[in-house]
């Protein structure tokens, strides 16, 4: 029987039922084939973020320009004049 026919038998609970057993009977087992699934996701995760940015980096549309906006005086001071009834 191949892995295959035998998940496409098995309802979503019962493949929990069977990875928790399997954890249960063999825990160093499953920490180990899950680190190994977890650094294999972040691997594939990285390449393909890679590729993305490779490929953007690459295209012929050049990046628009920056603009700097302006800024504001920090401090301001305010003068007032000689009123006439001084």
């Amino acid at each position: 029987e191949s892995v295959a026919s035998w998940l496409e038998n098995k309802q979503p609970g019962d493949l929990l039922s069977e990875v928790q057993r399997f954890a249960r009977n063999r825990p160093g087992t499953f920490l180990l084939l899950a680190a190994g699934a977890g650094v294999l996701a972040g691997r594939l995760t990285r390449g393909l973020t890679a590729g993305a940015t490779e490929s953007q980096s690459s295209a012929a549309i050049p990046a628009p320009p920056t603009v700097q906006p302006a800024v504001a005086p920090l401090h301001t001071e305010t003068v007032y004049a000689a009123g006439a009834g001084d």
